[in-house]
């Protein structure tokens, strides 16, 4: 987390604000690097980018039409109706940036496994690791 300017390290990674360029911590999928956010959201539009690179996804799976599904809109809402409940947990499962200069869509960790799941049950299991992996690791 940053205030004013000043860098804070993070467990994973360093986070600037102000004028100075975010960088993010990142795990990688099919060798591509997917952003973490400073509340632990995976950047969707980093994992779609994986999936194509990999051959496990089409430009029509983007985050964006995941998103617009009855059946992802409910289970957005029940996550965010759990994250409510929760005193300890403060941030929205899911948030989308439209323009500036990080725009995309960050999603909880189950979130991004339901959408790698929404893209190939293969994918799914990939993405699965990962977090696994860095959660041991982090």
């Amino acid at each position: 987390m940053v205030r004013s300017g000043v860098v804070v390290l993070v467990s994973r990674g360093l986070f600037y604000e102000g004028n100075l360029t975010m960088q993010y911590p990142t795990v990688s999928v099919n060798g591509v690097s997917v952003r973490i956010d400073e509340e632990g959201r995976y950047n969707l539009n980093d994992l779609h980018t994986a999936a194509v690179a990999n051959g496990e996804a089409t430009e029509s799976q983007r985050p964006s039409v995941f998103l617009r599904s009855a059946q992802i809109k409910r289970f957005v809402k029940a996550l965010e109706a759990k994250a409510q409940k929760s005193a300890l947990e403060t941030n929205q499962p899911l948030r989308v940036i439209k323009g500036g200069d990080e725009p995309g869509v960050w999603g909880v960790e189950l979130l991004a496994i339901r959408y790698a799941a929404w893209i190939k049950p293969e994918f799914e299991i990939e993405v699965y690791d990962v977090s696994e992996q860095s959660s041991v690791l982090g």
